[in-house]
C-alpha cells in the first residue's frame, strides 16, 4: 500500500477564509461566557507570561519572592541555559522554578520574565487568576512595580482526546471550518500529522489558533490515536508602560473561551457536561 506521512497540510483559500470568520465571529457576549462552565476539561496546559526589560537583581536568588510561595510551592528549581551572543560571547540566562508538591503548577522567575503554568491541574479562570495576583505582588513587593513590559501572553492549550472512533473522525464536536483539511484523503495515504494555524490581529491583541492532529506520540509514525488540538494563544506585543495586568487577562481569557466555544460542536459540550 502507497503511504505517505504529510507533516503539515495548508489550508486551500476557501478554508482560509472560512477560518478567518470563525476567529473574527469568537467575539461571544461577555455574559454569555461567563455563565459557561463545564465539570471537566481537556486542558493539558495554561500559561501565562509577562516580558519584561531585564531586572539584573533577578539573577541571584530571589529569597524573598520565595517567602509568600513556600507554604505551596516548596520544590526549588533552578535551570541555567546558555546564549550565544555574537560570535565568541555566551551569556547565561537563569530561571528559577517554584514548584507545588504535586509537581503540577509551576512559578517561573528570570531576570526578563515571570510565569504561572498549570500543567493538567486547571479548574476555573477564578482560581487561576487568583494565583497570577498573587505572583505579581510578591514580585512588585520583592522587585518593585513592573512599569514597562515588552510582551504579555495568556495561553490554553486544550488535547481532546476520546477513548474510542476513529482518529480523524471529529464530526459533531469541532466545528466542520477546522475539518477541511482531513477530506482530503487520497487513497492509501496514512498521516503522521495534519496540523494549520490561524491568527487573527486586532488592536487590543493577537489571537493565535493552531490546531489539528499533532500525533506527538507516535511521530512519525500514523496517527492512531483519537486527539485533537485547540490551542489557543492571546497576546499583545510591543513596550507598555503602567499595564493593568489583570485587566488584560480577563479580556484575553473571555476572546480565548470565546474562540473556544466557536471551535467545538455539540457533540464534545456534552462530553464535557458528563466529566469527560
Amino acid at each position: 500500500m502507497f503511504q505517505i506521512y504529510l507533516v503539515s497540510v495548508a489550508l486551500p483559500y476557501g478554508l482560509l477564509v472560512a477560518t478567518s470568520n470563525l476567529l473574527t465571529a469568537s467575539r461571544m457576549e461577555i455574559e454569555r461566557l461567563d455563565a459557561i462552565g463545564y465539570p471537566s476539561n481537556f486542558l493539558k496546559q495554561v500559561i501565562f507570561r509577562l516580558d519584561f526589560p531585564p531586572i539584573l537583581a533577578i539573577h541571584n536568588p530571589p529569597d524573598r519572592f520565595q517567602a509568600d510561595l513556600r507554604h505551596d510551592f516548596p520544590l526549588l528549581r533552578k535551570e541555567v541555559t546558555e546564549i550565544k551572543i555574537g560570535e565568541r560571547s555566551v551569556e547565561e540566562r537563569v530561571v528559577w522554578m517554584f514548584v507545588s508538591l504535586d509537581e503540577k503548577k509551576v512559578i517561573s522567575v528570570s531576570p526578563d520574565y515571570v510565569g504561572v503554568d498549570f500543567n493538567g491541574c486547571y479548574s476555573t479562570f477564578e482560581e487561576y487568576i487568583e494565583l497570577v495576583e498573587r505572583v505579581l505582588g510578591g514580585f512588585v513587593e520583592a522587585y518593585d512595580r513592573i512599569s514597562l513590559i515588552n510582551r504579555i501572553g495568556l495561553r490554553y492549550i486544550n488535547e481532546i482526546t476520546l477513548p474510542n472512533g476513529s482518529a480523524l473522525e471529529w464530526e459533531g464536536l469541532i466545528n466542520p471550518a477546522l475539518l477541511g483539511h482531513l477530506s482530503f484523503r487520497p487513497e492509501g495515504t496514512r498521516y503522521a500529522r495534519i496540523m494549520s494555524q490561524a491568527i487573527e490581529k486586532t488592536e487590543e491583541y493577537d489571537l493565535s489558533l493552531t490546531y489539528g492532529l499533532p500525533n506527538n506520540r507516535e511521530f512519525p509514525g500514523e496517527i492512531v490515536r483519537r486527539m485533537f488540538l485547540l490551542d489557543i494563544d492571546c497576546y499583545r506585543k510591543g513596550v507598555e508602560t503602567e499595564p493593568d495586568v489583570l485587566e488584560t487577562l480577563d479580556g484575553f481569557h473571555h476572546a480565548i473561551q470565546g474562540l473556544f466555544e466557536e471551535s467545538i460542536e455539540q457533540g464534545l459540550r456534552d462530553i464535557l457536561e458528563q466529566g469527560g
